[in-house]
């Protein structure tokens, strides 16, 4: 028998102070705390014959991670005439990350015993940006920036310059054009699993070994208003990335006897696709549809023999339709409902018996082709009503029933393999989270 939970959270303080020097600057200051914590916990009970006698093995695995930040900004707003809007600002940050801490226990040979916590580790960001919002001509607009931001491994800092374009023309007042492009740096690494079992997504820091990711992505789109009430827009996008990271083959955060900077390798990656989006704004009914079509995908010189395979969170199809309708002055309904194609996965295709003294499950998988399989769609609907009612002295009072998943979809969070003893073979199954989930809420506002 197996038992296994996740556990993730987010602690956040912020403290914030706002001065208006004049009518044209503005400044903001902002001191920030945040923590983020993320646990997995495995317990697996096998009974067996061995030897002629009947033997119970306990195997006990438990594994967490953390990052902590500090965090001061300013942030300054400088509006010098109605055809530019200059922002600016500076901050600095203090990270400290726990890349891990594991702990494994076995009953039956607790010489294989484990607790191990990896070496904590505190870095410094720094970052500096500003941009204009100018108005070029009556028809064009653009946002031109900079941002330069610094990051401090153990031995070695990392600067970086980032210019940002963004461009607007109306064809007329009803019809425009968008274009950017953006070059990106990220001192911090996501690092998923991409096999069975409990999903892990661990952020990981930028090292002497590890260099920061970087991403060049360019989009042209387009967007037409009808009768002030309708909006259509379609915007297409392709981003390149470098200096991504992933699990060689065969490696993952439960190995113990090396750093996790030694079983990942870096390599680049692409995603591109398409938007598009349409929206009502006014009237007794009003909403969105959306839908993506898109592509993610991953390549590195030795994961997967070095050929090109889909990242995890590629997802070909994203759909969500919104809607909004007032009954009357008290009464509104609203719903919801999203789709999305399943994550990319890699499943065993076939498994060798091993040893008991060799491998606790008495299993080894072979793996094929990386994120060659896809777990089932995500979609799911969600509806609500508010009922709404004006008191003196213009206050509102707003109640707000909701539904969270009305038709209960059991939509996957992770694929576990259990062996049937009886039979002899292995089985996938799925673990779902959130069923039909029902909520009330109050606001009151004065």
């Amino acid at each position: 028998t197996d038992r296994a939970n996740i556990k993730w959270g987010n602690k956040t303080a912020l403290l914030r102070w706002n001065h208006e020097f004049s009518q044209k600057l503005f400044g903001n200051l902002s001191a920030t705390y945040s923590k983020y914590r993320f646990g997995i916990y495995n317990r697996s009970i096998n009974r067996y014959n061995f030897g002629g006698q009947n033997i119970e093995e306990t195997y006990t695995a438990i594994y967490s991670s953390s990052i902590q930040d500090w965090a001061l900004k300013y942030d300054v707003d400088f509006i010098p005439n109605t055809k530019h809007y200059v922002k600016a600002g500076i901050s600095g940050i203090l990270h400290t990350f726990t890349p891990g801490a594991i702990t494994y226990k076995n009953s039956i040979v607790p010489e294989q015993n484990i607790d191990t916590t990896f070496q904590q580790n505190t870095s410094p960001e720094f970052d500096v940006y500003i941009e204009d919002d100018v108005e070029l001509t009556s028809k064009l607009k653009a946002n031109i920036g900079i941002h330069a931001s610094a990051f401090a491994s153990k031995n070695n800092f990392y600067p970086t310059l980032q210019p940002r374009v963004s461009l607007r023309y109306l064809v007329k007042p009803s019809l425009s054009v968008k274009a950017s492009y953006s070059n990106m740096t990220q001192f911090i690494h996501l690092l998923s699993n991409n096999g069975i079992g409990l999903p892990t997504d661990l952020w990981v820091p930028v090292t002497d070994k590890i260099k920061p990711q970087r991403s060049d992505q360019v989009a042209i789109g387009l967007a037409k208003t009808f009768k002030e009430q309708y909006e259509i827009s379609i915007e297409g996008y392709y981003k390149e990335m470098r200096n991504i990271i992933d699990y060689f083959d065969g490696a993952s955060y439960l190995n113990t006897n090396q750093s996790w900077e030694d079983k990942v390798e870096m390599g680049k990656g692409w995603s591109y696709g398409a938007e598009f989006f349409v929206q009502k704004k006014t009237g007794r009914l009003n909403g969105l549809i959306g839908y993506t079509l898109s592509w993610t995908n991953r390549k590195f010189p030795t994961i997967n023999s070095g050929l090109l395979y889909p990242y995890k969170y590629d997802r070909r199809h994203d759909f969500k339709m919104a809607g909004v309708y007032k009954v009357s002055d008290r009464v509104e309904l609203s719903g919801e409902w999203v789709y999305g194609s399943g994550n990319a996965i890699s499943l065993p295709e076939f498994m060798y018996a091993s040893s008991f003294a060799n491998n606790f499950n008495n299993q080894t998988f072979h793996y094929g082709e990386r994120n060659a399989r896809r777990m089932r769609a995500y979609h799911r609907m969600d509806i609500g009503i508010n009922l709404i009612k004006q008191k003196s002295r213009g206050r509102e009072r707003t109640w707000n029933i909701s539904i969270y998943n009305a038709y209960s979809r059991k939509n996957p969070f992770y694929i576990y393999n259990e062996y049937n003893t009886v039979t002899q073979k292995n089985n996938f199954k799925q673990i779902s989270l959130f069923p039909i989930l029902p909520s009330f809420s109050y606001n009151l506002k004065f």
